[in-house]
């Protein structure tokens, strides 16, 4: 058995390989969104567990869209019903991959999968009721949904999607996050994503990246 610090990294890291070979783009984001959350968590004061499941439902957040069809993935312009039905249905699939790969878990780390699994679950729904595949809201929402909401958000306005005419600038993006702020988003939580992501944008300017952390799949590396 693997301790706790070794074995779900490795999990975590395996599917997110898995889900990258599977559509690049979207591993490409999962491991930006990845990259953000963990900061965040940092200035939320997270640490510990709580830090690590937080990175672990970022990193696979997307996890469900393995459900999804290549076809509807990379579809240029605007999505049917069928089609948008078929990627509301990708956080529970996420959700239920994770579940699925730790049965007979011992309780402990039964419990953190969990907050895994329900993590990947709720990054749609929104602090008004507004989201999918339920429309919690509030404080029914996880914190880790609740973080991983805006910072997933943000991250796919900055990129290019087959669906969308045009990205949209780091600015707008977080413009978008502010206005947001109590009704799509916690408004404990805008605060935070928006000074990691313009502490980020300064780190770039210098040469460095998001990317440039440390990898977490180390035998007891620290995960912030």
């Amino acid at each position: 058995m693997h301790p706790m610090g070794t074995r779900r990294p490795r999990l975590a890291t395996a599917l997110s390989e898995a889900l990258s070979a599977y559509h690049v783009p979207t591993g490409v984001h999962s491991r930006r969104v990845g990259s953000l959350a963990r900061e965040v968590g940092v200035v939320l004061g997270l640490e510990g567990p709580e830090l690590e499941c937080l990175w672990q439902a970022a990193l696979l957040h997307d996890l469900g869209k393995l459900g999804v069809s290549e076809g509807t993935l990379s579809k240029p312009g605007p999505l049917d019903p069928n089609e948008r039905e078929e990627i509301e249905c990708h956080p529970a699939i996420g959700a239920d991959i994770v579940r699925a790969c730790v049965p007979g878990a011992a309780a402990a780390r039964g419990e953190e999968f969990e907050r895994v699994a329900v993590g990947i679950l709720e990054h749609h729904e929104r602090w008004d009721g507004s989201g999918y595949p339920y429309g919690r809201q509030g404080e029914e929402i996880s914190t880790i949904g609740r973080i991983l909401g805006p910072i997933d958000v943000y991250d796919s306005m900055i990129e290019l999607r087959y669906y969308r005419p045009r990205t949209f600038r780091p600015d707008e993006a977080l413009a978008h996050l502010r206005e947001g702020s109590g009704t799509l988003f916690d408004p404990a939580v805008v605060p935070a994503v928006v000074e990691v992501i313009e502490r980020s944008a300064a780190r770039a300017s210098h040469g460095a990246s998001v990317d440039d952390a440390p990898s977490l799949d180390a035998p007891g590396e620290p995960l912030a």
